[in-house]
């Protein structure tokens, strides 16, 4: 009996070998095979497929490989009438268009449609077709300013101080089921004094980048990046000015095969420290597109922390990339 070896790169089919014959694979952008070609070169078959699957228009007279529409991705052919293609989770039925099975995210998906009915955009490589998402809310717990002589404070001696209390948290939830290979990013650019601007990964995860790679038990995190008052970070604004504070929070969900990317603003507005308002705002997602260029640079550099206030330290500095 012959035995058949297949070829992949990067997890995508390339080629095939029976007994030593090596045939390799042409495909289109969805990862169909549209042709077959042996080791002289020469192609030996081509297909064209309607947009569900079903074989449109075939030339030639070779062996026909077990991996045809979508079969780079590992979807092979199974020769049954009604579930003639087995996506590594579920049968699939190319005459009807749909799944010969419920999809085990029913009923957040449907049940039995295939990719959302956009067939000829997208493929579902695992019978689970991947829709990373990143839900961040989030709301003040302590908003108070006073205008005062903070004695502790070097500068304050002399003069009147302006410090300002703040408490936030923010919640993440990541949804990523039918994804592969996902990891979780999230940074935040403060605006006020000298690090207007700065970007900074947040330290809550120890550190690490990518920040946590999922599932990971954290989740939903519940983080709390806002908790001090600025005086403890020896950053007393003298004079009693009004001013604005904005932190800027951008959370990502980064998979093989799909990105969700999210920002989340708060806003601390100070009038002459005799009040202030506090806005957390609705989340803004961002378009599969932009996330996808948003996980990409994610995942070439590295962002370092620049900015901590612990107890009496403020240590401050630039963000490098490597």
């Amino acid at each position: 009996m012959a035995v058949t070896n297949y070829y992949s790169v990067g997890g995508r089919i390339i080629g095939e070998d029976t007994s030593g014959v090596r045939l390799d694979y042409l495909t289109d952008a969805l990862g169909s095979v549209t042709a077959t070609v042996d080791q002289a070169g020469m192609v030996q078959n081509t297909y064209r497929y309607k947009p569900y699957g079903s074989l449109l228009a075939k030339t030639g007279g070779g062996t026909d490989p077990e991996f045809l529409w979508t079969g780079v991705t590992g979807s092979r052919t199974t020769g049954m009438a009604a579930a003639d293609q087995y996506n590594r989770r579920r049968h699939y039925g190319t005459k009807h268009a749909g799944w010969t099975s419920p999809d085990p995210l029913w009923p957040k998906e449907h049940a039995y449609s295939y990719v959302n009915c956009r067939p000829t955009t997208f493929s579902d490589p695992t019978g689970l077709i991947c829709q990373p998402a990143i839900s961040a809310t989030g709301h003040w717990k302590t908003c108070d300013a006073a205008c005062c002589t903070n004695k502790s404070i070097p500068v304050c001696k002399s003069h009147k101080c302006c410090t300002f209390q703040y408490a936030y948290e923010m919640t993440y939830t990541p949804t990523y089921a039918g994804c592969q290979n996902c990891v979780y990013y999230q940074w935040f650019t403060d605006y006020f004094g000298a690090h207007a601007g700065k970007q900074s990964m947040d330290p809550e995860f120890g550190g690490g980048w990518p920040v946590a790679t999922l599932p990971n038990p954290k989740f939903p995190y519940v983080d709390k990046p806002g908790d001090g008052t600025h005086d403890s970070c020896n950053m007393p604004v003298v004079g009693c000015p009004s001013f604005k504070f904005v932190s800027q929070y951008q959370v990502c969900v980064c998979c093989k095969d799909g990105s969700a990317c999210a920002t989340i603003t708060t806003t601390a507005t100070l009038s002459r420290c005799k009040k202030i308002s506090c806005v957390v705002a609705t989340a803004v997602k961002m378009s599969s597109s932009k996330s996808k260029s948003v996980c990409d640079s994610a995942q070439k550099s590295r962002l370092y922390q620049h900015h901590i206030c612990a107890g009496n330290e403020a240590l401050s500095g630039k963000p490098h990339l490597n």
